[in-house]
């Protein structure tokens, strides 16, 4: 069962493009944001929560798409995938501020996270992607 799912995500990486490659990289990893985020929302303020969700997401990030879309792991490379990161989570983070403070004032119900936090990823995603692609 194990080898067959493997050999599914091998197929992916060896036939697909550069944005279905990041794609399924990224949602991978956004699976492991969303749970870390979600779990630390139970202890601490969200924005701290989703910070310390997303920072684990772009060092697992930086490794595999590295690895399997963008040229290696160079000085150059490591630098302008840590300022895209930067520039993400500094959009990330005032998108879960606006929806929290602006559009679902005073509401800390499960659905409020799930839109604001899935707000906070696709906006960073097409936005971190196109200056990834554009420089690296």
């Amino acid at each position: 069962m194990m080898q067959a799912v493997i050999e599914k995500i091998k197929n992916i990486f060896s036939g697909a493009g550069q944005l279905s490659r990041y794609m399924v990289i990224s949602v991978s990893v956004t699976v492991v944001d969303v749970i870390i985020s979600y779990c630390l929302e139970w202890v601490m303020p969200p924005n701290a929560a989703s910070a310390i969700g997303t920072v684990t997401g772009f060092i697992i990030q930086y490794f595999l798409v590295t690895k399997h879309v963008f040229a290696g792991r160079t000085k150059r490379a490591m630098l302008i995938f840590f300022l895209t990161f930067l520039l993400g989570l500094a959009l990330a983070q005032a998108i879960i501020y606006f929806f929290r403070q602006w559009v679902f004032v005073g509401n800390d119900s499960t659905i409020v996270f799930l839109v604001s936090k899935g707000m906070s990823m696709v906006i960073p995603f097409f936005v971190t992607y196109a200056l990834r692609k554009k420089l690296m």
